[in-house]
């Protein structure tokens, strides 16, 4: 990808996208990425982030990193709802506020959450072995053993708790 020219951002256009709420966050209006949800603008014949277009407007420095939202809402561009961190930031960022594809949301899920109850269930309940309840779900032994240990789908104790 060719290096962005930030300073060819149009101001007036991008302030012309923008709508400040009540809630204090700036929702862009123009366009957005089709598949993130976030805000869209060209710059110089390429797409970037509005809310990246807004880092650069208000501090005068292009985003060497990732620009995170603090209130979590793709579409604000305010820059005090955005600040600057790095690509391991924004995965903890994502994992904290289980925005990620976890559980049953992810595109390998096997499982659902009420699966995971009964296999504890049967576990812990009915005393059936772990590889039988793994052929039962079609899932292996170790999966099994890491659901009854709490090592995986953790995030059913923290939705419960």
């Amino acid at each position: 990808m060719a290096k962005i020219a930030w300073n060819k951002i149009d101001a007036a256009k991008f302030w012309k996208r923008v709508k400040k709420s009540s809630s204090g966050c700036w929702e862009w209006t123009g366009a957005v990425f089709a598949k993130s949800g976030y805000g869209q603008l060209t710059v110089a014949g390429w797409p970037v982030g509005a809310h990246r277009a807004s880092w650069f407007l208000h501090t005068g420095k292009p985003p060497v990193k990732c620009v995170l939202h603090a209130c979590d809402n793709r579409l604000c561009v305010n820059p005090k709802h955005l600040f600057s961190g790095s690509k391991g930031d924004n995965n903890r960022d994502t994992v904290a506020k289980f925005r990620h594809r976890y559980g049953s949301k992810h595109w390998k899920a096997v499982l659902t959450a009420q699966d995971i109850a009964d296999i504890k269930y049967r576990y812990y309940a009915c005393g059936e072995l772990q590889r039988e309840i793994g052929e039962f779900y079609g899932v292996g032994q170790p999966h099994i053993s890491s659901i009854v240990r709490n090592k995986a789908w953790t995030h059913l104790e923290k939705l419960s708790g």
